[in-house]
């Protein structure tokens, strides 16, 4: 008995692509031969996109760095004196051992589950082509140019290749293209490229947007197999991004959660060791992105550690100091790990010594005032942000850029002081300091009603301004609470206290 023909209401694309497999059998394999002759020629076929697919990619393998203090360095180690002794080695690497070729395994389909009823739900297909390249590029021109870890050739090259194969079955082409659909759209770069598009979303909606949780937990079970199957530089892309995410929802747990785990990859990596860098990432470009993640996760880090008062993994004292010297061509990068520096002496005496209950020595605190002060001082003029600025003045990469390199040092000068603030003995003993910590805030909270000016730039970057403004009223609250009790007067027909021409009043 004939098959009923199916009905044109479930001829959507999502429907196409959960057709049952065994129409795909190989005796319509003249009719396809047909085909793509009449497919057009900027769409790869299903054979060609295998074969890009299945191409070995450093960016994905997954090095091993062992220190001297492993077991896995003396095996090494005694591994290679027996071959050079001309014995063979009975002693296995565990990275040979553990870990195949993964240019063998083209798609992770374990970690989608039912990968076929993922593709029909896939968010992208409610972004047309052209909504995609603008929130790249916006990207690019924020975040992306703070955290220079991916690429922006290769994120464009990534949406022409999704949309090339989306588009033609979202219009109803007759060629079957539902496995071609299936690895474009689970793999690692078009995750990255969800997440890059979630950030924007989020970015431009000024806050959570449903389309972009879409986006993002349409990734959760590639990002959530990370912990228990890395995939390299590319994983640590996907797990800095992932922080990005949650950092642009104000959630600074999940951030931190997820850049502490993206440091713990790059140090098992061992991406903080130069001769690594040099054996493991042979051709300049590979080397040159996988050092930029290494930076991101670095700044990143120590970033979300100096706003939540908790350690850090990568210590400078970790770093390998030639690393710093390897390439001087972004001048951005360049002045936010010298900023990322400064934030560590900064933690240290911030966060240790006051957990310690060690006395504030007034010294350091100015020590790292200038340095932070001098650093801002040293920016090239082009990175200095015109405080002067108009409402007039178009938002831009380079306004941006400004703006942020500004709240950075503001941030860290505030939160330097912020120790002789914390008790009246402190501020009694430290006074000119404390007088210091409060024009500091009051200059902070002045320069953000100016930028307050520029809507785009505010809208768009709510939690750069957020944690500035929180810092310096949290210096005045601590200034206004702790000021010595000698510095008020009650009178007797008012029992509210009166702030004094002191640092309550400056306040």
């Amino acid at each position: 008995m004939p098959q009923s023909q199916p009905k044109p209401a479930l001829a959507s694309p999502q429907n196409t692509l959960t057709a049952p497999a065994h129409t795909m059998s190989s005796g319509n394999s003249a009719a396809e031969g047909n085909s793509k002759a009449n497919t057009n020629q900027s769409t790869p076929s299903y054979g060609e996109a295998r074969n890009v697919q299945i191409m070995p990619d450093p960016l994905h393998s997954i090095p091993e760095f062992c220190g001297p203090s492993s077991s896995e360095f003396a095996f090494k180690a005694v591994s290679h004196n027996l071959r050079e002794m001309g014995l063979p080695s009975a002693l296995l690497s565990r990275l040979s051992s553990d870990h195949g070729d993964l240019s063998e395994v083209p798609l992770h389909f374990a970690n989608y589950g039912p990968f076929m009823k993922l593709v029909a739900m896939d968010p992208l297909w409610d972004i047309p082509k052209a909504d995609a390249v603008t929130l790249v590029k916006k990207w690019f021109t924020n975040m992306g140019s703070l955290y220079p870890f991916l690429r922006e050739e290769k994120l464009t090259d990534t949406v022409d290749r999704v949309y090339a194969v989306i588009g033609p079955i979202s219009t109803r082409s007759p060629t079957p293209r539902r496995e071609l659909a299936t690895e474009v759209l689970l793999n690692d770069e078009t995750n990255k490229l969800k997440i890059v598009l979630a950030v924007s979303k989020t970015m431009e909606n000024g806050g959570r947007n449903d389309l972009a949780q879409r986006l993002f937990q349409s990734t959760a079970e590639a990002v959530e197999s990370l912990m228990w199957n890395p995939s390299g530089i590319s994983g640590i892309q996907l797990l800095v991004l992932t922080a990005i995410y949650h950092y642009q929802l104000d959630d600074e747990i999940r951030t931190g959660r997820m850049i502490g785990l993206a440091a713990r990859l790059c140090l098992e990596i061992g991406l903080h060791r130069h001769k690594t860098m040099k054996q493991v990432f042979s051709n300049h470009e590979e080397r040159k992105t996988a050092l930029n993640v290494f930076w991101s996760v670095y700044m990143l880090e120590r970033r979300i550690c100096l706003g939540q008062g908790i350690p850090y993994s990568i210590q400078d004292s970790y770093v390998d100091q030639s690393l710093f010297l390897q390439d001087n061509s972004d001048p951005v990068l360049g002045c936010l790990l010298q900023w990322t520096k400064l934030v560590g002496s900064a933690w240290r005496v911030m966060n240790i010594d006051g957990e310690n209950g060690t006395e504030v020595h007034g010294d350091d605190l100015e020590d790292l005032d200038a340095q932070a002060s001098q650093w801002y001082d040293d920016l090239p003029q082009h990175l200095k942000l015109d405080a002067s600025l108009g409402q007039g003045e178009p938002f831009s990469t380079s306004l941006f850029i400004q703006a942020a390199l500004y709240l950075r040092q503001s941030l860290l000068r505030n939160l330097i002081f912020r120790p002789v603030l914390q008790s009246g003995s402190r501020i009694s003993q430290h006074e000119a300091k404390a007088y210091v910590a409060v024009a500091l805030a009051k200059g902070a909270v002045s320069t953000l009603c100016i930028l307050s000016a520029h809507r785009t730039l505010i809208f768009s970057h709510v939690l750069f301004f957020k944690h500035l403004l929180v810092a310096a009223f949290g210096n005045i609250l601590l200034a206004v609470v702790h000021a010595h009790a000698s510095q008020y007067k009650v009178t007797p027909n008012a029992p509210t206290m009166a702030a004094p021409a002191g640092l309550a009043r400056a306040s």
